[in-house]
């Protein structure tokens, strides 16, 4: 709409002209102050800009995951904060838990999946809430779902390898979980391994965030150490999560049956077991902090 013309101002009477004054040079000083202030705005948005393109730059960028809920960033193998590992404290203090929507029936893969994307939503924000005291917000992994025929375009190894075995996989360098159809097999045992699978693998995505890791990668121990408090934070945010009308009692039960088998990587069945009722009797995240546990611990 275009802007009103604004009324005419009245017309001045007729007087006779005066005799024009000398013509002074103001014009042209006063030009010449509003170049110079004109030249200045100009290179104060040019650096406006370039720090917001900075600012665009060092930001990893948004991917939409499959369920389109919430913008997660990958990968995180390009993610750096100033010092991480300062905010493992206040972590440590915190807590997992709240209210997560229910399960509903997990008897079929499409159902099953639909069930661990609102899971991972939900501990998404459980760990966004452990991370605000630090000023951080928690980088969500995608979740990717492979069935029997599909290879994942994953950076990593493991799901496609042992898919029966290690049916999902959390990959760093993708900023993703992949969770193989091989899963139903122990869903149908116990609904519960769902969630606590999907907390497992998001409690590795902040493990990544922290920068936790300590030694060298490829020494066995420091490996189950790693494998050993993820499993433990995941059993601690299903103890303390409501709301997923999962049997439970039942679940825990074959769950603990679980336990007790020796796993490369993952521990021994005495070091799982031990870590795992760590996880459901903990009130913070602290109480499974592996890396500081005698070697005895985590075999």
């Amino acid at each position: 709409m275009s802007a009103v013309p604004p009324p005419p101002l009245p017309r001045q009477p007729y007087q006779q002209p005066h005799p024009q004054p000398p013509r002074r040079r103001t014009g042209l000083i006063v030009g010449l102050v509003v170049g110079v202030v004109v030249l200045a705005l100009v290179v104060v948005g040019a650096v406006v800009a370039v720090g917001r393109l900075q600012a665009a730059v060092a930001r990893p960028s948004a991917v939409v995951g499959p369920t389109g809920a919430k913008p997660t960033f990958a990968p995180q193998s390009s993610v750096s904060y100033e010092d991480p590992r300062a905010a493992i404290p206040t972590v440590y203090a915190g807590s997992l838990g709240g209210a997560c929507p229910t399960s509903g029936d997990l008897s079929t893969w499409e159902l099953a999946t639909a069930a661990m994307e609102r899971y991972a939503r939900c501990v998404d924000e459980q760990l966004d809430r452990v991370l605000a005291p630090t000023g951080k917000s928690f980088l969500a992994p995608r979740l990717e779902f492979v069935t029997a025929d599909q290879v994942p375009g994953s950076s990593c190894t493991g799901v496609a390898e042992d898919p029966e075995r290690y049916p999902a996989m959390y990959c760093r360098g993708d900023g993703a979980i992949y969770v193989h159809s091989s899963m139903m097999n122990r869903i149908r045992l116990a609904p519960s391994f769902a969630f606590v699978m999907i907390a497992h693998e998001h409690t590795h995505a902040l493990q990544a965030q922290l920068n936790t890791w300590e030694g060298d990668r490829n020494d066995p121990q420091q490996l189950r150490r790693h494998e050993l408090q993820a499993q433990c934070l995941a059993m601690h945010a299903y103890a303390r999560t409501t709301g997923l009308d999962l049997p439970v009692d039942a679940d825990l039960a074959v769950m603990r049956q679980q336990w007790t088998n020796d796993l490369p990587v993952h521990g021994s069945g005495a070091s799982r077991t031990r870590w795992n009722e760590v996880g459901l009797a903990a009130t913070t995240i602290g109480a499974c902090d592996t890396w500081s546990a005698p070697a005895d611990q985590v075999t």
